[in-house]
């Protein structure tokens, strides 16, 4: 893990390099480089928000890398690393653009981006947190599921699933990014799904005030439905 220092001008976020996949540290360091080249192209200041971003990453195929278009050093092998392509993109080229953004609009978050094997593959993927925060940063899901003509299947593992076996961690999808930007008004109840509940630091002061009022109301829910058991066994 390192604190990326070679960013010149940006002072944000905070970009933390994880390399787990036996790949030097020049390969995500190349990463960072690549991202400030797109941070130049005037197509990159039309994302003005993490919902916008996020929501055209989502929109893109997956495109894997097949050794074609330019690349950047630092990787073994060089990592395909195109500008805004229309085409569809890899992780890599998905994370990089992400971190473009953020440079441009100064998101006050700490932006890790991890290299690791997953299986026989390799992966590169984002996660943020707060500011300079002791918390587990959240894993981002940035692309959709990678469709593949194995056997019976139609899709791949998702990102997703991914980044829990990495991370043992939640991901984040859609709306959901947003809490760690301090953003949006989602819904407490859609916060709560088997596996994906919102950490504290990541709810809206609206969010705790809902989530509490419905602790209360499960509580007495739960005490009523204890009272009556209660009753029913006495009255045997």
């Amino acid at each position: 893990m390192a604190d990326w220092q070679g960013l010149g001008p940006f002072s944000l976020p905070r970009v933390v390099l994880h390399q787990h996949s036996g790949q030097e540290n020049t390969c995500l360091e190349g990463l960072v480089d690549y991202a400030c080249q797109i941070f130049r192209n005037k197509h990159t200041y039309g994302f003005q928000s993490p919902e916008a971003i996020l929501d055209w990453l989502l929109n893109q195929p997956v495109k894997l890398d097949s050794g074609d278009g330019p690349n950047v050093a630092g990787c073994t092998p060089r990592q395909r690393s195109r500008v805004w392509p229309d085409d569809g993109l890899n992780c890599w080229e998905a994370t990089a653009h992400l971190l473009a953004v953020a440079f441009a609009n100064r998101w006050p978050i700490d932006f890790h981006v991890y290299d690791a094997k997953v299986g026989t593959q390799r992966h590169i993927f984002p996660a943020v947190a707060p500011l300079e925060s002791d918390l587990i940063p959240i894993p981002l899901v940035i692309q959709p599921p990678l469709k593949t003509n194995k056997n019976s299947k139609t899709l791949n593992r998702a990102q997703a699933e991914w980044y829990n076996d990495l991370l043992g961690g939640l991901h984040f999808v859609g709306d959901k990014v947003l809490r760690v930007f301090g953003m949006g008004e989602l819904s407490d109840s859609l916060a709560e799904l088997e596996s994906d509940e919102l950490p504290d630091w990541a709810r809206t002061a609206k969010q705790k005030e809902q989530r509490a009022a419905t602790l209360i109301k499960r509580a007495a829910e739960e005490s009523k439905k204890a009272r009556e058991e209660a009753n029913k066994v006495n009255q045997a």
